[in-house]
């Protein structure tokens, strides 16, 4: 997709390549568009200027690793255009909230470890689902039980439109 970007910031040339990418139809105010490793592509980071001002309907969301500390000379970033966020992955006492298991949460935050060791049966296949999902919150929200399988499957799918 960088290439469409080195052709210009058209928005509605832009919003139809990523429908025939994605073979999704692009709505304003339904579809949010994620713009993701976004610090590879230069040009992309300077169209979130162009798809606020001609798309303010669109939901545009960028994602990338270093972004924050990524220079790029010759492109320009949308200044007062861009809301910045850090994300990270959940923490095992948020899963626990996540998957049903408030109360394993409130365990693993007594930090008692006699009572933590005493439901280590527990807690221990929980501990194994977190690891798999990776902290992936849409990855846990598929984990039910002792079957996790569905939460691994999330990593190989692509996000929802």
């Amino acid at each position: 997709m960088q290439n469409q970007f080195e052709l210009g910031y058209d928005i509605q040339r832009l919003v139809s390549a990523f429908q025939f990418e994605t073979g999704e139809v692009i709505k304003e105010q339904e579809t949010l568009v994620i713009l993701d490793e976004i610090q590879e592509c230069p040009k992309a980071l300077t169209s979130l200027k162009y798809f606020c001002e001609e798309a303010p309907g669109l939901a545009v969301a960028a994602a990338g690793s270093l972004l924050g500390i990524t220079i790029h000379s010759g492109t320009g970033y949308p200044v007062g255009k861009v809301n910045a966020l850090d994300l990270y992955p959940m923490s095992f006492r948020e899963f626990l909230a996540a998957t049903g298991n408030a109360g394993m949460s409130e365990l693993v935050a007594s930090n008692d470890p006699a009572m933590i060791n005493s439901f280590a049966g527990k807690i221990t296949p929980l501990l194994r689902q977190y690891y798999y999902v990776g902290g992936h919150a849409r990855g846990s929200s598929r984990v039910s039980g002792e079957r996790a399988a569905g939460g691994r499957k999330v990593h190989s799918e692509p996000d929802p439109q």
